[in-house]
């Protein structure tokens, strides 16, 4: 998987992009501005430099900070996805909004095997009946299995059978 989109430039968009460019992909990310597109494109180009600078960009596909943008595309068109192997949402925080962009997303990425990532929990339900897939991952059906598309798994009590013992994991997410 050497294309790797990410949808947010932010801070945390940024770096899952120079991690990719790190890792020798092909990255595109988008952002919603022209403003905050160049904004991306800079935080970006000031990290790789400061990376060059210090030794550290050995390895990344490039050993100068150019030479690793050269891999790197910033846009405003959502439809910059489609041919992405990866897509990781990196928007803000609201539900509503990444749930739409999740819609969205389902319908430009045209690879069958893409992985599309969030940070978001969305209901594992509602994803299988939107993509007819299984509700949930379990024996043979893997979280992040290629083609299936599989949300995360809701946050709370889940039982697991660890070493032949029934036992409830326990809560996990922001607050617990």
């Amino acid at each position: 998987m050497q294309n790797v989109g990410v949808v947010g430039g932010g801070q945390m968009g940024s770096g899952i992009g120079e991690v990719a460019l790190r890792a020798a992909c092909e990255v595109v990310v988008v952002e919603s501005t022209d403003a905050t597109a160049k904004a991306c494109r800079r935080r970006l180009e000031k990290s790789l430099v400061r990376a060059e600078s210090k030794g550290k960009l050995t390895g990344a596909g490039g050993s100068t900070a150019a030479e690793v943008l050269d891999r790197l595309r910033v846009e405003t068109d959502l439809d910059a996805m489609a041919d992405r192997d990866v897509v990781v949402e990196a928007i803000v925080e609201d539900a509503q909004a990444k749930e739409s962009l999740s819609r969205a997303l389902d319908d430009i990425v045209t690879a069958p095997d893409a992985i599309l990532a969030s940070n978001h929990i969305i209901d594992p339900d509602h994803q299988a009946r939107r993509r007819d897939q299984p509700a949930a991952p379990g024996p043979g059906n893997p979280l992040l299995q290629p083609g299936a598309r599989a949300a995360p798994r809701r946050a709370g009590p889940v039982p697991a059978d660890v070493a032949g013992h029934d036992r409830a994991l326990p809560q996990v997410g922001r607050g617990h």
